[in-house]
């Protein structure tokens, strides 16, 4: 039997993955991912980029199919799309 999950993780739990500095992450704009993937065991680690940045684990999705949010810019003053991975979006 086999368990599948999604979920979001602490960043003192993923030391070891090679993803970008949650602090440098951050600086990036709006929508900006990046992703490690460990083959052997099956599982993912994004992290995105939204209000503040978010890192998810899953087995079960992957980042593929990219999907489009809306989100509202105080800049602009109006609502922009913003790629979001599927790991995200579900």
């Amino acid at each position: 039997m086999r368990f599948e999950g999604t979920s979001t993780v602490r960043d003192n739990r993923t030391e070891q993955c090679p993803l970008e500095d949650r602090k440098a992450f951050g600086k990036k704009a709006r929508g900006w991912y990046d992703f490690a993937l460990d083959e052997e065991n099956n599982v993912i680690v994004v992290r995105w980029n939204d209000n503040s940045v978010v890192t998810v684990i899953s087995n079960k999705c992957g980042v593929a199919p990219l999907e489009k949010a809306k989100r509202y810019f105080v800049e602009n003053r109006n609502k922009i799309d913003i790629v979001q991975p599927n790991l995200i979006h579900v």
